[in-house]
């Protein structure tokens, strides 16, 4: 069973991002004081994409079964391929984004000339290689910035939540089925307290950005938790129940609490078209509209590509309007207004010309896997 308004949630999320990341790349919010909230959309946006991953990956796990290798196999070519392009493309992009904010061609105006300064910092010597094998990883965001200073965010910022989502992958098929064991949802949800409360204290080091599974094992918990709840809803079992509440709690005194209230009400309305899917009722209403439509659905199955390859994109044009001695607010409304049609096309490009044939090869591989082992007795 598919839920195409997740599809279209996807969508509104990715797009967050992309005004958080131009409202921060170029600046706005220094003039615009009230663009800083900007920011705020933007990590609550990335909070709800964890939760959705950790609804997905259990519906996946729960209804294919299939081995941890087959599953490890196809979640590496749906998602890598695409990165490693955006990683490159970054950077290219980041080295002339860099150069330019240093160059301050808006003078004191120009943004974020402290962090690209420490960023350089961090690149020099074998900085640069470091960082880059890390990232090759996909495991860069477990590095604190106390052993490489801005791992998480160096060269293809949005790719923190990726590394978070690939410390995921590796643990999934391992952790869910234990899910449906009695006793496990509740040390299932300690042990993501505990690693909350020991990111947010720094008993694991310090973190710029939330890229390690010890922060995110709470979101992705209620994802889970959410996907195991939602057939039986509203009769659900006590250790389930149990378990929501204490990482929620968790959460609330330890972080943003807004995007559980967001992910919550989505799930009643998931829950509606779950039943009404159950009961071969023809959906209908508002959400359907807003989450189902033709546009969302196509935006939806972009926004991974969409995810990745906007800041390249917004830190390139960047620098092409900082050469045509654009000043600053003229440089703002250029990179919205190129931001937004370049990144559609790309993201199309990258949907079409790379994700997808690469999704199909991880299943072709898996499928020849499975016909050259040899057959049980």
């Amino acid at each position: 069973m598919r839920f195409p308004a997740i599809d279209g949630l996807r969508a509104y999320l990715a797009w967050t991002v992309v005004a958080a990341h131009i409202v921060w790349y170029t600046g706005a919010a220094e003039v615009f004081h009230r663009l800083h909230r900007a920011g705020d959309f933007g990590y609550y946006a990335v909070l709800i994409f964890i939760m959705i991953s950790g609804f997905v990956i259990a519906h996946l796990v729960l209804e294919t079964r299939e081995p941890y290798q087959d599953f490890i196999t196809k979640r590496f070519f749906r998602i890598y391929p695409v990165y490693a392009f955006c990683l490159v493309l970054a950077v290219v992009s980041t080295h002339a984004y860099d150069h330019l904010i240093l160059t301050r061609p808006w003078g004191a105006m120009t943004p974020n000339v402290d962090i690209v300064e420490h960023e350089q910092l961090s690149l020099h010597g074998y900085g640069f290689a470091k960082h880059y094998l890390a990232h090759l990883t996909l495991l860069h965001g477990l590095f604190s910035d106390d052993r490489l200073y801005g791992s998480a965010r160096m060269f293809l910022a949005p790719a923190w939540s990726l590394s978070l989502e690939w410390q995921f992958y590796l643990l999934a098929p391992l952790i869910i089925p234990l899910m449906l064991t009695p006793v496990a949802p509740v040390m299932m949800a300690a042990t993501a307290i505990v690693g909350l409360v020991a990111f947010k204290y720094g008993a694991i080091g310090h973190f710029e950005l939330p890229s390690t599974l010890a922060f995110g094992g709470a979101y992705f918990l209620l994802g889970i938790l959410t996907r195991l709840m939602l057939p039986t809803f509203p009769v659900v079992r006590r250790d389930y129940v149990i378990s929501v509440f204490a990482v929620c709690l968790a959460i609330a005194l330890t972080d943003q609490f807004v995007p559980i209230i967001f992910w919550a009400i989505f799930v009643f309305y998931l829950r509606s078209q779950y039943s009404k899917k159950r009961h071969n009722e023809t959906p209908g209403s508002a959400g359907d509209l807003i989450f189902s439509s033709r546009i969302m659905q196509t935006l939806g199955k972009w926004s991974y590509s969409t995810y990745l390859v906007h800041v390249p994109i917004i830190q390139l044009l960047m620098v092409v309007f900082a050469e045509l001695r654009l000043n600053f607010y003229a440089n703002i409304l250029a990179v919205i207004a190129f931001t937004i049609p370049i990144t559609l096309f790309a993201s199309y490009f990258l949907h079409t010309f790379i994700e997808l044939p690469f999704i199909e090869f991880g299943k072709r591989r898996v499928a020849q896997r499975g016909r050259t082992m040899p057959a049980r007795s």
